[in-house]
């Protein structure tokens, strides 16, 4: 009781501002809990004053926690709408349009916001899904326009190639057959696609997560209320297991397979490909994936010979500076007598070696699973579709091209760097691989 009314004494909009100024909103929250009413409802106004959404969010659990909604009633509101306009920032369109959940307002503010932002197509999709009238959804763009830029993104992006045969994996027998496909492959690709808690509509409880999972370049989404998966913890962990090879591209319902499939038959299959030796598995940023795994079954959680892409292409990067800069220290004094030749010399190993190249060198955030597709493939990947319900069933066609991909395209990665480091084997993925006895 003392110190309730010595904080109330000392904390003003000053104490708020300036802690506000300093970015302490963690302290800020912890503060107004022991502040009287009339000082939380200072402390609401002052982050309303700020234009930022991490103070709007704090505002809100605030309002919320302390049931200050007479003082701030269009505090909610607000908050969604901001939440919204940040996914679509971010480029999680799909999560923006569940965030908005059945309220016509707030499916309005997506679509707004995704003309805003220059994502016509999208915005056309979602009116369209969303029962817009035909006047609402003709207003954002022609049809003829719409056709224009499907046909654009499809020369856009890399795509599936034809030859690939994608299967869904959700029973017993499936499951045998993709275990008799694989068990002879080099080298597969996985990948998973996971459920993260999100706000679903306007009543959800977990308003204030509503962004978390949407700062990371492969971030999941979380199950919807239809059609969900069999098991609804297990989706929240993995959604879905891809496993692909050159050619056959496997889609697992994961948390069907564990809830029907008897566990002995799963580690027969399953297991006996994530333990094999023979097989190469290649991941990209695979450890939070593996740890997922390892909740789902202990024997999906500790492959054996694995090579991690963005691991491998960071290792090669940093080396390639260090060699850049001994070779500048080297060369120095003789830099004037070089020949030509070197410069062609350097060219064709750029050319052999796409992490040389002035842009990888320069990069100093790890590379995304795209950009490593544009530098070795040509194209980027269309990501649109990393934030969409993978729990849905059956899944979309952009669902499923995007799944096959994202674990089939490992292989073709891995095919290109294995091919342009044949010269060097310390620069050869596999000897990599070999040398670090890759397990997660």
């Amino acid at each position: 009781m003392i110190t309730h009314f010595e904080l109330d004494a000392f904390t003003d909009s000053d104490t708020f501002e300036l802690l506000a100024n300093r970015d302490e909103i963690g302290l800020l929250e912890e503060l107004t809990k022991n502040l009287s009413r009339e000082k939380k409802i200072e402390f609401v106004a002052t982050c309303l004053a700020i234009d930022r959404h991490s103070y709007l969010r704090a505002g809100f659990r605030t309002v919320k926690r302390f049931n200050l909604y007479e003082e701030f009633p269009d505090i909610k509101k607000q908050y969604w709408e901001s939440s919204i306009d940040r996914m679509v920032s971010k480029g999680a369109f799909e999560a923006a349009l569940k965030h908005a959940g059945d309220d016509v307002h707030f499916q309005e503010r997506v679509v707004n916001a995704l003309v805003a932002a220059g994502e016509l197509e999208y915005a056309r999709t979602f009116a369209e899904r969303c029962s817009f009238s035909e006047a609402d959804i003709a207003s954002i763009c022609s049809d003829e326009m719409m056709m224009q830029m499907r046909a654009d993104r499809e020369l856009r992006y890399y795509k599936l190639p034809e030859n690939v045969n994608v299967s869904f994996v959700d029973d017993e027998n499936s499951l045998k057959e993709m275990f008799e496909v694989l068990r002879t492959s080099t080298s597969i690709g996985i990948d998973t696609e996971w459920a993260a808690k999100l706000g679903d509509g306007l009543d959800s409880e977990n308003e204030s997560e509503e962004t978390k999972d949407t700062e990371e370049d492969d971030a999941k989404m979380p199950p919807s209320k239809t059609a969900r998966s069999t098991s609804n913890s297990l989706s929240e962990t993995v959604a879905l297991l891809q496993i692909s090879s050159r050619t056959d591209c496997f889609l697992l319902d994961l948390p069907r397979l564990i809830h029907d499939v008897p566990s002995n038959v799963l580690e027969d299959t399953l297991g006996a490909l994530f333990s094999n030796d023979s097989i190469l598995k290649l991941v990209f940023a695979g450890k939070e994936d593996f740890k997922r795994l390892n909740r789902c079954a202990s024997y999906l959680g500790q492959p054996r010979n694995v090579l991690d892409l963005q691991q491998y292409w960071r290792t090669r990067i940093e080396n390639a500076r260090k060699n850049k800069q001994n070779n500048k220290k080297k060369n120095f004094s003789t830099a004037e007598g070089k020949d030509d030749d070197d410069g062609d010399d350097a060219e064709t190993e750029t050319r052999k070696k796409p992490w040389l190249r002035e842009e990888e060198l320069n990069r100093h955030q790890p590379i995304g699973l795209s950009n490593l597709c544009a530098a070795l493939l040509s194209k980027p990947l269309d990501k649109a579709a990393r934030m969409s319900d993978w729990s849905l069933r059956p899944l979309s066609k952009s669902q499923t091209a995007y799944a096959a991909l994202d674990a089939q395209v490992l292989v073709q990665c891995h095919d290109v760097l294995v091919q342009e480091t044949t010269s060097s084997l310390d620069d050869h993925p596999d000897e990599f691989c070999r040398r670090r006895r890759r397990r997660f």
